[in-house]
């Protein structure tokens, strides 16, 4: 087990274990588990800025005119 206090402690852990791939997990508004997932390339970005998805393709998440969302570990 690793403690993983900063951004910078999970990228040495994924370079050292040479991942191939991050998974980040959430529910919908009704419990249903989603899933998303990245490249190692993807993941400093991903942590600063977030990953952008469409929000209206998630059940109660928001309406189409207001779908641009952004997930944050």
């Amino acid at each position: 087990m690793y403690a993983l206090k900063t951004k910078k402690d999970v990228l040495k852990v994924v370079k050292e274990k040479n991942v191939s791939f991050i998974q980040f997990w959430f529910t919908d508004v009704l419990g249903v588990q989603k899933i998303f997932s990245i490249t190692p390339d993807e993941l400093e970005e991903g942590m600063e800025e977030g990953m952008g998805f469409d929000g209206s393709s998630i059940a109660g998440f928001c309406r189409i005119e207001e779908s641009d969302m952004i997930a944050m570990p």
